[in-house]
């Protein structure tokens, strides 16, 4: 089917990352166990020759992500494919660490540090290069008010001392763990500019929106865009229902601005308990481009397959596209 979403080209080129009609589940209700997914692979294509370029595959118990393989094929000449390993771990049935390997070297370890009341309070990402044999951290340090998290991000290279700030963040989270605000202030290049999103959600929990505008060091405003989501309210979203059980609804949204994708506007497919089905842009000066966004699901609603192409203005030109396939048990 296809859809007339709005699609701006700059963003083309920015991953991973159900509720019924007549059913809500909010956020803090158990998650659904009668449903078991086995595994999950995310494939992307590429436009030059419609192969698949990266390949993602995730394996599940109890419908937690526990590993997944990670493979990137190269199209160009002297350049090697890559292959990498992820290890999921988790403690108090929170997830507390993800691992990367490469040939059984690790290049990536991000830890997860809760309170007592189980709220994040560290994000620790740790980048180790394999040929300098040096280490990068980058540290989110949150503290959590009533309805308020802010956000400390620093960066180190000894994971001891984190002197370079990089930005300050203020999130506002609804009574569903809805993140309806977002506000940033970047001290790396960014002029003194702040950043804000704001999000709706209807009842379901599914975000509709999200406006994105920058506030000026002399008080003015620019809107840049915003963005609509439309969904099958008879169709449960398989990924959301896999992250929610892997992460948690509230680290979803504490985090997942963090998440750089080829279609980086498909996010909420993260976070919302249904299936999108439609996607508009709206900004200045913007060139669109026609999407199909389609998913087949089983007997019990959940989807088996997810499909986003995004083409270019002729319309049958794919200029990005990616994949998701289910395998329930």
């Amino acid at each position: 089917m296809k859809n007339s979403a709005l699609f701006i080209t700059t963003l083309l080129v920015v991953f991973i990352f159900g509720c019924s009609s007549d059913e809500t589940q909010t956020p803090n209700d158990p998650p659904e166990t009668n449903v078991l997914i086995s595994e999950f692979t995310y494939s992307e294509v590429s436009p030059l020759t419609q192969e698949t370029s990266v390949s993602k595959n995730y394996l599940l118990e109890n419908n937690k992500i526990m590993s997944s393989t990670h493979f990137a094929q190269s199209f160009n000449p002297g350049v090697d494919d890559v292959m990498t390993n992820d290890v999921y771990s988790y403690a108090n049935d929170q997830i507390s660490e993800i691992t990367t390997f490469d040939n059984g070297s690790v290049i990536r370890n991000i830890k997860y540090i809760y309170d007592s009341n189980g709220d994040l309070t560290e994000y620790i990402n740790r980048f180790n290069n394999l040929n300098t044999q040096q280490s990068f951290y980058d540290k989110h340090t949150l503290t959590h008010t009533a309805d308020t998290v802010f956000v400390e991000r620093r960066r180190s290279t000894d994971g001891i001392n984190y002197n370079t700030l990089v930005s300050d963040l203020k999130m506002v989270l609804d009574l569903n763990d809805n993140r309806t605000y977002f506000q940033t202030f970047n001290y790396i290049n960014i002029n003194d500019q702040i950043e804000i999103k704001s999000n709706s959600y209807d009842a379901n929990n599914n975000m509709v929106s999200q406006e994105t505008s920058t506030i000026y060091p002399d008080g003015s405003t620019f809107f840049s865009n915003l963005q609509t989501y439309t969904y099958n309210l008879n169709h449960k979203n398989t990924l959301h229902y896999i992250n929610e059980n892997t992460f948690g609804r509230k680290n979803i949204m504490l985090l997942y601005h963090l998440e750089l994708d080829v279609l980086n506007n498909f996010n909420p497919k993260m976070l919302s308990p249904n299936t999108m089905i439609d996607f508009s842009l709206t900004s200045p000066g913007s060139i669109t481009f026609p999407i199909d966004i389609n998913s087949t699901t089983n007997d019990e609603g959940y989807a088996t397959f997810d499909e986003y192409t995004a083409y270019l203005e002729d319309g049958t030109s794919i200029a990005s596209k990616f994949t998701i396939e289910y395998v329930f048990e």
